[in-house]
Parts: structure tokens; sequence; C-alpha cells
């Protein structure tokens, strides 16, 4: 082949290669305006800070509630498709295959729950994450628990509930 036509033919690959990125300079590809425009950006940041207030405020009912005894008004914040994944045991799936899990909120003395951390995980906050600290001690003479937790709320009509829980011992 000659020089001429091997210059050809990379040219044209070049072009080829170029024109989806010259079709986005052009404003022919889509783009998420959403993910760089900064008064959405801003209109999310005061969402997200309603968001933590709810969510918050609905920890300090759960642990209100845990220190009642109360498994049933606790199990209250579980949707109804939980996933559950307690340290040392295999993955509970459903709300109802999750209450023997439960049973320790029947035995609840003292608890606290402290947030370190609150996002959402969606533009719609429809998923957000919280990572928090936890320490439990109980009327019986089973150890005093200390940990952490990562849940996934997920947003039901106006409110949340607990999709995802996950804890440690804290090790």
């Amino acid at each position: 082949m000659s020089l001429p036509a091997c210059l050809g033919i990379l040219l044209l690959a070049a072009l080829l290669i170029a024109q989806p990125t010259l079709a986005w300079v052009e404003g022919q590809h889509p783009v998420d305006k959403g993910a760089v425009d900064l008064d959405n950006w801003q209109t999310a940041e005061r969402a997200a800070s309603g968001v933590r207030e709810t969510i918050e405020a609905m920890g300090d009912e759960y642990v209100k509630l845990c220190k009642q005894n109360n498994m049933e008004g606790a199990m209250s914040f579980a949707h109804d498709q939980l996933i559950l994944m307690p340290q040392g045991y295999g993955t509970i799936s459903g709300k109802t295959d999750a209450i023997p899990y439960f049973k320790w909120v029947e035995d609840v003395q003292g608890m606290t729950e402290v947030s370190k951390e609150l996002k959402p995980l969606d533009s719609s906050a429809t998923y957000v994450f919280q990572r928090l600290e936890s320490t439990i001690t109980y009327k019986s003479d089973r150890p005093t628990f200390t940990g952490k937790f990562l849940r996934i709320w997920k947003k039901v009509d106006d409110s949340y509930q607990v999709y995802i829980n996950m804890y440690n011992t804290g090790q």
C-alpha cells in the first residue's frame, strides 16, 4: 500500500473516531444538564438538608421505641423488602424473615445512635445512605453492643424506611 493511501486511511479513521466527540461538543450528544447545573445542585443541597432532618428525627424515634422494648414499633421503620446483613450471619431478605433478629429490642436497657454521615444516593433522594455508630446495653447479662451501621433508607410516599441494614461490632 502506498504512503498516500495509508495516510488517507489514517485520516479517515481519525475522523470516524473524532466524530462522536465533535457531535458532543456541538451539543448533539445527550448530556445530563442537571449534573452540571449549579442551580439544580443548590436545590439538591437544600433538599438533602430536609432529608437529613427527616431521617435523623426518624432515627431518634427508632431509638426511643427500642428503649421502650417496642419491637413492633421498631420494625415499623423496616421496608417490606428489608435486606439485613448481620455480622456473622447470612443475608436475611424480607421484613417477616428479619423479625427473629430484632428480638434484641425486647431486652434493651439503653441505646444511642450517632449519625456520622447521611447523603442522598440520587438526585430525587429516593435512596439515602447513612453511616452510624451505636451502643446498646441490655437488661440481661448479654454484653454491651458497640458497633457501626450502614443503612440505606428508601423513600416510601412522603417518608422513609430502612431498606438495607448492615452492621458489625465496630472492629
